[in-house]
């Protein structure tokens, strides 16, 4: 029997998958198991009094199904993660790090003079969760867009080569896309999985 063989060239990954909806309960069992003539069943109750022989079915199935896709899965994230470390290094960069320096001067400038009347205006830094607010600050005019747009608007006022500033980054662009909880989660499922055949 295939199943009981999980021989991974006859028995696919949708076969697999098939067959783990399909596992009989222990009610579908006793069911069958309690015929008088076996010989007498339908099909579909024959393919359940097979499986049923099977031991630790569920299990196997499950084992199988992961060898199919781990491997796929594993690099899927693997790359997901290089693109991350390749953006730390990219970050690094001397040059990097004095562009960085001059978005969050201005960031800071800008965030001093809106609060300026209040204590929330004499800020010596940026919290970093703050600049993922930029963007959802509108202007009383939706012509002039966000407060993004305020930002970068100023630096290019205040150095018309800012371009410069973005001009070498690739890998942080490319980090950007990355869906970081997905990942997480990606990679806690990998390790239950490899963990749960061990």
């Amino acid at each position: 029997m295939q199943v009981r063989e999980l021989d991974p060239e006859v028995l696919t990954v949708e076969q697999t998958i098939t067959c783990f909806n399909i596992v009989p309960t222990k009610e579908e069992v006793a069911m069958i198991t309690a015929h008088d003539d076996p010989s007498m069943l339908e099909k579909g109750d024959k393919l359940f009094l097979e499986l049923a022989d099977v031991p630790r079915l569920e299990q196997r199935l499950k084992c199988h199904e992961v060898a199919f896709r781990w491997d796929q899965d594993a690099d899927a994230a693997s790359s997901q993660i290089n693109i991350i470390i390749a953006a730390v290094k990219e970050l690094s960069n001397s040059q990097c790090e004095q562009s960085i320096a001059k978005i969050l001067s201005t960031v800071l400038a800008v965030g001093n003079y809106m609060n300026g009347g209040s204590t929330r205006g004499q800020a010596y830094g940026v919290k970093l969760h703050v600049m993922v607010k930029l963007i959802a600050v509108k202007a009383s005019n939706s012509k002039n867009g966000s407060l993004m747009n305020f930002v970068a608007r100023s630096i290019v006022k205040s150095d018309p080569d800012a371009a410069k500033y973005y001009a070498p980054w690739v890998s942080m662009w490319a980090a950007a896309e990355v869906p970081f909880k997905q990942l997480e989660v990606d990679m806690r499922q990998l390790e239950m999985e490899i963990r749960s055949e061990e």
